[in-house]
């Protein structure tokens, strides 16, 4: 009776014998070729591009959240495979918060190092739209990166930027063409020319491709949104009052911008005098007709684009009350008449 028993279970496990290494060898071989793609996956480039972007670990992050990011930013090519990296290797527990500039042409095991030894000192840093090149130095030398007169001396004396062939002769013409933004500077790296270097690339990617959509001379461009930014409130504004503007100018008609008053009396908020306005200085738009001789700010992409595509409008005249609410004229009389009224 035992024999029988024993010889059934025997035949049992021959008959499921076969199963049992199928199953074995299938397992066996699913978990060989993942192993075998996460090797070749860890090892991938995600491309060729060898230049540096910024990518934030931000305080607390998991990794499996910035990991998500490096995949949607082109860093890397397969997040999962960069989870288990840093898992298996121990790096989870050492990535830290920061900024790193990575190169998207590194592999998971070369990128997972630099975040873990790249990170550098940064401190961030914003330069409003309508700043002028003296106010950029002077947040420079706020945060203590240079002494004042530094970073003007290099826009318009000492620095080198012929790499940039979109602008004009070097001094005071570069006036308009340093781009407000909110910048991270790397504090071991700073330099003054390097710095400016990344403000005109910064203009470069964002305003030279608009210039398909105008005729007009990136200069004047420049100069036209410069005085927008200072004279207008809105984004509304900027469109009307630049058809207005440049209607001006196509009959020869003074701009008439107090902005250009207040850029050579460095008056910003205190009433324009009338001497002021009688002073025979180029950029005295009340006097002179045309253009003033440079930008008197560097104007924001929206001031830009609104030089480049004004809103049609017939009006001539506008002015802002004490409250910032412009209001529009036709003629000089209803110009006369909201002043009255408004002022």
């Amino acid at each position: 009776m035992n024999f029988k028993k024993k010889s059934l279970h025997n035949s049992k496990k021959r008959k499921y014998f076969p199963f049992l290494m199928i199953l074995v060898l299938f397992v066996g071989g699913f978990f060989a070729f993942d192993y075998y793609r996460y090797i070749k996956q860890i090892e991938i480039r995600a491309s060729d591009d060898t230049r540096e972007f910024p990518f934030d670990i931000e305080k607390g992050e998991s990794v499996k959240s910035f990991a998500n990011r490096l995949e949607n930013d082109g860093f890397i090519v397969n997040k999962r495979a960069f989870i288990r990296y840093a898992k298996k290797t121990g790096l989870d527990k050492k990535f830290q918060a920061g900024r790193y500039y990575l190169a998207k042409n590194l592999t998971i095991s070369e990128l997972s190092e630099s975040l873990t030894n790249g990170k550098t000192e940064l401190i961030k840093i914003t330069f409003p739209e309508g700043f002028t090149t003296e106010e950029i130095d002077a947040r420079l030398v706020r945060y203590g990166l240079i002494n004042k007169g530094e970073f003007t001396s290099c826009v318009f004396e000492t620095c080198d930027f012929s790499q940039f062939d979109f602008l004009p002769e070097q001094g005071e013409s570069l006036r308009g063409y340093f781009f407000p933004s909110t910048y991270f500077i790397e504090l071991d790296k700073f330099s003054i020319n390097g710095f400016a270097n990344q403000m005109l690339n910064a203009f470069k990617v964002q305003v030279l491709p608009l210039m398909k959509d105008t005729d007009k001379s990136l200069n004047d461009i420049v100069i036209m949104a410069s005085i927008l930014e200072k004279e207008t409130r809105t984004k509304e504004e900027r469109y009307m009052v630049s058809d207005l503007f440049w209607r001006r100018l196509d009959i020869s008609m003074p701009l008439g911008a107090d902005a250009t008053v207040r850029f050579f009396t460095k008056n910003k908020t205190g009433d324009i005098t009338v001497d002021d306005l009688k002073e025979d200085n180029p950029y005295n738009t009340r006097k002179h007709k045309g253009l003033t001789p440079t930008a008197i700010s560097n104007p924001s992409l929206e001031s830009i684009k609104a030089t480049i595509s004004p809103k049609e409008n017939k009006y001539w005249y506008f002015l802002h009350d004490g409250k910032g609410q412009i209001y529009y004229a036709k003629t000089l009389d209803e110009h006369n008449q909201n002043k009255r009224k408004y002022l």
